[in-house]
């Protein structure tokens, strides 16, 4: 009897347990849906945000450089171009970069979840 009790009981918990695994999935998949749209928001900004600086860029160089005489790797206005490739760079390391759960991440994770699991039943 009490054998059977604690059984019971025993699957109870497990079954609350699998409740729970559910509802930890079902958020981290809503997190990683959110994290994937705020990740695509930032994309698209820093590629508008590259657009005008490439459109700056050309304007630019079309209206400092003169491309009738000898062409010459280093001029007056080399510091300016740098400085816009610099602006590029950092548009793409702040903008483009993704920050949230790696799908190899995700993986392990559910891998993990899986043995965990199975462990627990085999017991």
């Amino acid at each position: 009897m009490l054998q059977k009790q604690i059984g019971e009981e025993h699957e109870a918990a497990l079954k609350d347990e699998d409740h729970e695994n559910e509802y930890q999935e079902e958020s981290d998949k809503q997190k990683t849906v959110r994290d994937l749209r705020h990740f695509i928001r930032k994309g698209l900004t820093g590629i508008l945000i590259e657009i005008i600086i490439l459109i700056v860029s050309a304007v630019v160089f079309f209206m400092t450089e003169d491309l009738t005489g000898r062409m010459g790797i280093q001029d007056r206005w080399t510091g300016l171009m740098i400085l816009i490739a610099a602006a590029a760079l950092i548009v793409d390391f702040i903008w483009l970069r993704y920050r949230g759960i790696r799908p190899e991440d995700t993986e392990n994770t559910e891998s993990n979840k899986e043995k965990r699991i199975r462990g627990v039943t085999q017991k």
